[in-house]
């Protein structure tokens, strides 16, 4: 048991590891971002590693991957990218009228994806800012006509519930943005409207804000879009629109594929299971998992996405405390931010290589991982995000040092 327990709940649970021999070094963006080599990654050794705290504003929406810029909404409601060593803002040139959902930095720092949430407040707008001079682009509506394949995970929702709102083909509905750390590619959802319309997942060229389908689904999506190694995940409804399981989508060609029945060799039919991220390398899943009888949320579950070894879950992980994890950047090892039993005492910052699990930080009293995401980045920083809105609390990164 590790700071008393190591419990999960919440739409966030958190990821854990099993060695993997991948490097992902450098990579260069694709689909038009601009292509930047990040620094070789220095693995640490668990046994030793130890985590410098990094002070984060209270009105913080997004962290870039090296914590050395925020995004922040000024005294004058603008949308600003803030050094964090000091120096001047750059403000974004988005519309007055953007209720932000959503915010989140490319791997490399440059840009910015910023959405509305359609799914809560029917305005779906996304843009793709460049943060070093602050112009924006808004992404159109997707021409569905250009669609890549279809998903065959189950029979077709319902669409025309939502459509007595946004019934427009004109006026965009996305749901959820995300940029794979690996590729570079900026991916999201677009919202389906009308007959015979599905969700779509597209790529977006954030050079020029063009959409281009991967994929039509033929479940609707329930959120958690994640991805990682040119891999997308999400959860997804059935055509009761209840909890169906998840998906994968492979970038290169939208091929999809229900993970449902990996899950199925761990789980009963009571439990709901969402992807929380994918490995550096496209090949595993790390999932949470909540029984919906009891609700309370399972330990952490990595999913072999190629099916060599069996589901495994981790040992050392209990009910009721709410987790976000990372992977490190060659898969070796997770970051998992803990907190106490149903929020009440305070959180841990956990470090992992699969077999041996030990605090590196702990008694942070003012940040919980709920509605919460990690990410570890080439330079061993630890940053956090929000799956929605700012981070609450009083958020912090960290230095990994070994």
């Amino acid at each position: 048991m590790i700071g008393g327990h190591l419990r999960t709940w919440g739409w966030r649970l958190g990821v854990a590891a099993l060695a993997l021999a991948t490097s992902v070094g450098c990579w260069s963006a694709v689909d038009g971002s601009a292509a930047k080599a990040t620094p070789t990654y220095q693995p640490l050794p668990a046994a030793t590693l130890t985590a410098a705290e990094i002070a984060l504003p209270e009105d913080t929406w997004a962290v870039s991957a090296d914590a050395s810029q925020i995004l922040v909404q000024d005294d004058d409601d603008r949308w600003c990218v803030r050094p964090l060593a000091g120096g001047a803002d750059t403000c974004l040139d988005l519309p007055d009228d953007a209720r932000l959902g959503q915010a989140s930095f490319s791997a490399d720092g440059s840009q910015l994806a910023l959405n509305e949430d359609f799914m809560t407040t029917m305005r779906g707008r996304l843009w793709v800012a460049d943060v070093a001079d602050g112009s924006v682009r808004e992404v159109p509506p997707v021409d569905r006509d250009s669609a890549g394949p279809k998903a065959t995970t189950g029979e077709a929702p319902d669409t025309t519930r939502s459509s007595s709102t946004r019934d427009s083909a004109d006026t965009p509905r996305y749901a959820g943005s995300t940029f794979d750390p690996q590729t570079g590619l900026l991916v999201a959802i677009e919202f389906g409207i009308g007959d015979d319309r599905r969700d779509a997942l597209v790529r977006v060229d954030a050079a020029t804000g063009a959409p281009t389908p991967i994929a039509l689904l033929d479940q609707r999506y329930a959120g958690q879009l994640t991805a990682g190694g040119g891999l997308v995940a999400m959860g997804v409804l059935d055509a009761d629109y209840r909890p169906a399981g998840l998906i994968t989508v492979r970038e290169s060609d939208g091929a999809v594929t229900d993970v449902g029945p990996r899950l199925s060799e761990l789980f009963d039919e009571g439990t709901i299971s969402y992807p929380d991220a994918v490995s550096p390398d496209g090949t595993r899943l790390l999932v949470k998992s909540i029984d919906a009888r009891m609700q309370y949320a399972t330990a952490p579950t990595i999913i072999d996405l190629n099916g060599s070894t069996a589901p495994t879950t981790l040992p050392g992980f209990a009910e009721d405390e709410p987790w976000t994890g990372a992977f490190s950047p060659d898969g070796a090892q997770v970051v998992v931010l803990v907190s106490g039993e149903r929020q009440k005492e305070p959180s841990s910052l956990v470090v992992s290589d699969g077999t041996t699990t030990r605090v590196v930080e702990e008694g942070l009293r003012g940040f919980s991982p709920v509605n919460s995401e990690l990410t570890w980045s080439t330079e061993n920083v630890v940053t956090p995000g929000a799956n929605r809105g700012f981070l609450r609390g009083e958020p912090v990164a960290w230095q990994l040092q070994g």
